[in-house]
Formats: structure tokens, C-alpha cells, sequence
């Protein structure tokens, strides 16, 4: 006890001073110098000068450098150009019905041929609500955090119970941003008869203001159902 006591004595007296402080070092080479493992069981300051704090960050900050003589700073990820997934989402049923049926039976069962559709995602499987919502009603993503948004999707059309004669066409998949005249991705093929599934992926990147939405629309020139799809969205940068 007494030798920690005086060891405490010293250090304060050379702080007093202003001299450099060495512990486990004889020869300190800064106002504190700690040659072994170090403790710490409160917050850790960092700035300030000699009548202030300086600052202890928030829960999730990290510590950065800001090179020789210059105070660190706590720093969030956002702050970052960190990459972060923030929506993940699967469609593993069929619309808008999966009856085996013709569509020149019952048209009402399948989307008619040239009209616009919004893909929806029936599962979720993550969302990172501080960047991004979603709607599972009318499938319209709705943006919380402004940023870069990097949207990747996968999806298929089913005409595999159309008539014959009804498969040849054109299907075109976009990921449209509400308000914008240029789409954030968009993709068309055409197709010969008897092509009873057409597969789209589509990858796009666009800035993002608080509040702006988008979805992923689809249009087969033949009557057409949407099956299997999978979405995933990714906050880039401010």
C-alpha cells in the first residue's frame, strides 16, 4: 500500500510540475508515458485544454487519429464511408394467384399483358428502420437517412401456364425513383414462344433525399404472374 500510495505522491507532484511521467519507463517520451496495459473503467476524454473536459463521444463511436500533436476524436460509423446493409427482403410466393390455370380462361388471374405492376417483397428479412421503410402493402420504399443507395434485385416472371402462342414478348423490370425522369435501373429482353420464365437482375446507384421513395415495377407484353424475387439495399455514403 505504501508503495502505491507514494507512487500516486510522485506522479501528481511531476504533474504539478509539468514534467513527464514514465510509468514502467525511466525515460518517458510524453507528458504521460505507460509502458505496460492500461485500465480503464470510465468514459475516456479526449480535446479540451487545461480548464475543460473535452469529449467522451456516444455509445457505438470509435477513437481516430488526427495525426502528430493534434487531439483524437470520437467518431461515428455513419460519419464513415462505411458500407451498411440495410434492407434485405424475399418474395416466395406467386401474384397475383397461383392457380393452374390458362389466362385465356381466367384473365383475372394473372396481370394482363402490358400493365405496369409494383413487386412485392412478402418477406423480410432485415431493415434497418433508421435508413429505410417499407410498405408490404404497395411495396414502395420510403428513404429516412439522405444518402447514396445502392439497389440490387432479382426477380422472375411466370408464364409457364400461358396459352400457346401467348409467351413470346418483351419484359422490362425497373427500379423507379418517385419524382425522377431517369430511372435508377431498368432492364428489357425480348423472348421467343414457349419462354415459360424470364429472369431479371438489376443493380442501380442514386442519391437519396429524406423522404424520397422508390419501387421495382414490372411489365411483360403477355398476360404474366411474378414469382421468386429477392431485394437487397445497401447505404453507401452521405
Amino acid at each position: 500500500m505504501k508503495t502505491k500510495l507514494l507512487s500516486v505522491a510522485l506522479i501528481a507532484m511531476s504533474l504539478f510540475t509539468f514534467a513527464q511521467v514514465g510509468i514502467q519507463t525511466p525515460t518517458p517520451k510524453k507528458t504521460l508515458h505507460v509502458n505496460g496495459s492500461l485500465q480503464v473503467v470510465k468514459e475516456i476524454n479526449v480535446g479540451g485544454d487545461g480548464s475543460t473536459t473535452g469529449s467522451s463521444g456516444t455509445a457505438g463511436d470509435f477513437l481516430s487519429t488526427n495525426g502528430n500533436g493534434n487531439a483524437p476524436e470520437w467518431k461515428s460509423l455513419d460519419s464513415q464511408s462505411i458500407t451498411k446493409m440495410v434492407f434485405i427482403g424475399n418474395k416466395n410466393n406467386v401474384n397475383p394467384s397461383n392457380v393452374t390455370i390458362k389466362p385465356s380462361v381466367s384473365p383475372g388471374l394473372f396481370y394482363t399483358g402490358s400493365q405496369s405492376n409494383t413487386l412485392i417483397y412478402n418477406t423480410v428479412n432485415k431493415i434497418l428502420d433508421t435508413y429505410i421503410s417499407y410498405d408490404a402493402a404497395t411495396g414502395i420504399f420510403t428513404v429516412k437517412k439522405a444518402g447514396f443507395y445502392s439497389v440490387n434485385t432479382y426477380l422472375t416472371y411466370d408464364l409457364h401456364n400461358n396459352d400457346n402462342a401467348w409467351t413470346s414478348g418483351t419484359a422490362t423490370s425497373t427500379i423507379d425513383k418517385a419524382g425522377d425522369v431517369i430511372e435508377v435501373a431498368k432492364m428489357s429482353t425480348n423472348h421467343s414462344e414457349r419462354t415459360d420464365y424470364v429472369y431479371h437482375t438489376l443493380t442501380g446507384i442514386r442519391l437519396f433525399a429524406v423522404g424520397q421513395t422508390f419501387k421495382v415495377t414490372c411489365v411483360h407484353t403477355r398476360p404474366y404472374r411474378l414469382s421468386t424475387a429477392n431485394i437487397s439495399i445497401q447505404y453507401i455514403s452521405e
